[in-house]
């Protein structure tokens, strides 16, 4: 069995959780949308219990007044744009539905601040369903 970092492995704990609650209930959820809000909150309540809810990291640009010296981030985050390289290195954007950030050496210099460069993330996830089959009527 694979050995995880705590945080991912509560994570999986929480989505194994959600499938079980989801397949009692199969109605409960209509939508995409519906999913990932379900599974975002249980997600980031049980990481935010940890006290594992919060990450430092000190930009420069686009700052709002006060909050220069340092700004407190969530780790639990919605559709926060990351890159890949295609294999015709190009850079492309994506956005997972559901990021858990790691913690990053020095909060001085975000990674992301650079273009192109994510913030190390534990954990992705991208949904895709359909609360009910698509019939022919």
């Amino acid at each position: 069995m694979a050995t995880y970092p705590k945080l991912v492995q509560v994570a999986w704990d929480v989505i194994e959780k959600f499938i079980k609650d989801w397949q009692a209930e199969p109605y409960k959820y209509l939508n995409e949308l519906s999913f990932q809000a379900e599974l975002y909150s249980r997600i980031k309540t049980v990481i935010d219990l940890t006290g594992y809810d919060t990450l430092e990291g000190k930009y420069t640009k686009d700052i709002v007044k006060g909050y220069e010296d340092k700004q407190q981030w969530s780790r639990v985050v919605c559709e926060t744009a990351m890159y890949y390289k295609w294999s015709d290195r190009k850079y492309y954007k994506f956005f997972p539905d559901i990021i858990i950030k790691d913690d990053i050496k020095d909060i001085e210099n975000p990674p992301d601040a650079i273009d192109y460069v994510n913030w190390p993330a534990l954990l992705t996830c991208e949904i895709k369903a359909a609360a009910r089959e698509n019939k022919e009527r």
